[in-house]
């Protein structure tokens, strides 16, 4: 009998050390039937009757301000160097100005450098069906595009022969090689 009351005597103690004793049960927050134990459900219900939802006044919201539109991403690099190359080898007197051959030559009053700088720029970022974007021959060890850009304007040509667009070579980087007159096959 000693030894079954030193055995709870010291269950005891070892509740008490480990502070179980001072522990409570929590509360529940609904009954077994998914009742409220403080009635909320019951308030929520009697405000939802009570009340003329159809007419109810919304909550006035704040409009989001617009997100800032980002600009979009350049389809290639154009430097300075790969502009002045295109203007310089394919104008009036250049490396191209032989005779017979006008193919490859920018028109001598209609176009500026300043005019192939805004078609380059346009081309970079086209619009939705403005630039025909076609893979350079697989055996170009460059790799690349040619992005074909057609104005379809024959009071302002591009070029000696008539073309009305521009043709800008991009290699395998991203970056602008050069530009020239373009379309050679019909000239509109």
């Amino acid at each position: 009998m000693s030894r079954l009351i030193l055995r709870a005597a010291a269950v005891y103690v070892l509740i008490v050390l480990t502070g179980f004793h001072t522990r409570r049960r929590k509360k529940p927050r609904t009954h077994h039937d998914g009742t409220s134990v403080s009635g909320d459900q019951q308030k929520s219900r009697d405000v939802v009757e009570g009340a003329n939802v159809d007419q109810a006044d919304a909550p006035a919201t704040t409009p989001r301000p617009p997100k800032k539109t980002k600009k979009p991403k350049p389809t290639f690099k154009a430097s300075e160097k790969s502009i002045k190359h295109a203007w310089d080898d394919h104008k009036k007197g250049s490396q191209y100005d032989k005779d017979g051959k006008n193919e490859n030559l920018w028109h001598d009053d209609k176009m500026t450098e300043q005019r192939l700088r805004d078609m380059i720029a346009t081309v970079q970022n086209p619009g939705p069906g403005q630039v025909q974007v076609n893979p350079r021959n697989p055996t170009d060890p460059r790799g690349g595009n040619y992005h074909d850009y057609n104005t379809h304007d024959s009071e302002n040509p591009t070029g000696r022969n008539g073309q009305t667009g521009i043709r800008v070579v991009v290699d395998g980087d991203g970056n602008m090689l050069t530009a020239f007159p373009w379309p050679h096959n019909d000239g509109t």
